[in-house]
């Protein structure tokens, strides 16, 4: 006969596990501040973007998570695994990175409804979101609506920016991983959304796929973030855009 502990044990597991399964999760939707980032200090970066912006006053905005915060430039931190790509590639343009490591479509929605891109005006807006929420619960209807309301903004403060609307890039390693599976339902919603926009969409995921649909390790190393060489590959499709070279 189990004990008094071992039921009590059990009993307080499922109270938890109850709790745990009546707070809801963040909505894709709805701007969200992010509150607990650990690898540099969000408040900061988004002040040094509130400060940079005018000045730079950017030709190229890139609005993204830990994917585009990568990329480096202004405003600088210590994640630029793409820095020395943007300055090679892109360095004749005035590029303002809207990457936050960590972010959902909600926290892009709360910058860009808190300073981010008011005043500015830039002719390309590029826009990669998505990622993160697919470890939340997110189907690919919500992520999909998170990121229309993300264009909207872009849209109704930069109103003769073009967007780019590019693809989610592979996450995780082989391809019937959940996220890649969810990934690839949110990428087919994001390439009919920017047909019906009439944006232009980027789809470079399969760059970084071998033949058998697998993330190659010397392009995204942990299976997510690009290295150099995978910015690269990134900037040349960029630079194709910008050139006039590839067709919207």
């Amino acid at each position: 006969m189990p004990s008094s502990r071992f039921i009590a044990l059990l009993l307080l597991t499922g109270i938890a596990l109850t709790a745990a399964e009546a707070k809801p999760r963040p909505s894709a939707t709805e701007p969200l501040e992010y509150q607990n980032c650990k690898s540099y200090d969000y408040p900061a970066r988004h002040a040094a973007i509130l400060k940079a912006k005018d000045a730079l006053d950017p030709q190229i905005v890139m609005i993204g998570d830990s994917i585009t915060h990568h990329w480096g430039g202004v405003p600088s931190d210590h994640l630029r695994n793409g820095a020395k790509v943007l300055k090679a590639e892109l360095g004749k343009y005035r590029v303002l990175n809207l990457g936050f490591g960590h972010d959902r479509t909600q926290n892009v929605i709360w910058r860009l409804r808190n300073g981010e891109l008011d005043g500015v005006k830039p002719e390309w807006v590029v826009i990669h979101i998505g990622t993160n929420n697919t470890s939340d619960g997110h189907t690919a209807e919500e992520i999909m609506a998170g990121i229309k309301v993300i264009c909207e903004e872009v849209k109704q403060r930069t109103p003769k920016a073009k967007v780019i609307l590019m693809s989610i890039l592979p996450h995780d390693k082989k391809p019937t991983a959940r996220r890649r599976v969810l990934i690839d339902a949110t990428n087919v919603l994001i390439a009919a959304y920017a047909k019906e926009q009439k944006f232009i969409h980027l789809d470079i995921g399969k760059e970084y796929l071998d033949p058998e649909g697998n993330v190659m390790g010397k392009l995204m190393p942990d299976a997510c973030h690009p290295n150099a060489d995978g910015y690269l590959i990134w900037a040349k499709a960029l630079n194709a855009i910008f050139d006039g070279q590839a067709k919207p």
